[in-house]
């Protein structure tokens, strides 16, 4: 077989492109992936647009879902390279709807903390899956911008 390295070629890539699809997928589980997309939705800006950012982790045989609001990044002008927290509220009983039942609602307000994030903390059942969501106050350091606007007012996608 003169040619069959080219096959061993074409499976190594096939190979190679089934890790990267792999490694490119969301490791939430989807139920998780379907409550963060749900209590993203009980966050609003009060004044133009953001993005809702999440870190999710598996702790202690309950999952965590951390969400937040991304910065905007000023691009040009005479305030380039800024970044500004976006304000806003939380519908608090759309997001207690998700839970049943809720076991536990906390807010932790961190003022005096150098770089503490104040946030409100709800534990609870997610249809028969434990889980642990928290709402942060801003993102967390070294979190990059989710969106930047231009001097001429156009915002895109970081």
């Amino acid at each position: 077989m003169p040619h069959s390295h080219l096959v061993i070629r074409h499976l190594l890539k096939q190979v190679d492109l089934h890790r990267a699809r792999r490694s490119s997928r969301d490791p939430r589980p989807e139920w998780l992936q379907r409550l963060v997309a749900a209590a993203a939705e009980a966050l609003s800006p009060l004044s133009g647009i953001a993005r809702v950012g999440a870190e999710c982790q598996y702790l202690d045989e309950i999952w965590e879902a951390r969400l937040y609001l991304g910065t905007t990044e000023i691009v040009g002008g005479a305030n380039d390279g800024t970044s500004h927290f976006a304000n806003f509220e939380a519908d608090v009983t759309k997001l207690l709807a998700l839970f049943s039942p809720v076991e536990n609602v906390c807010w932790t307000a961190c003022p005096a903390t150098e770089g503490g994030r104040s946030y409100l903390s709800l534990r609870g059942r997610y249809g028969d899956k434990p889980v642990s969501l928290k709402v942060y106050s801003h993102p967390p350091q070294g979190t990059k911008p989710a969106l930047k606007q231009r001097a001429d007012g156009l915002i895109e996608a970081s």
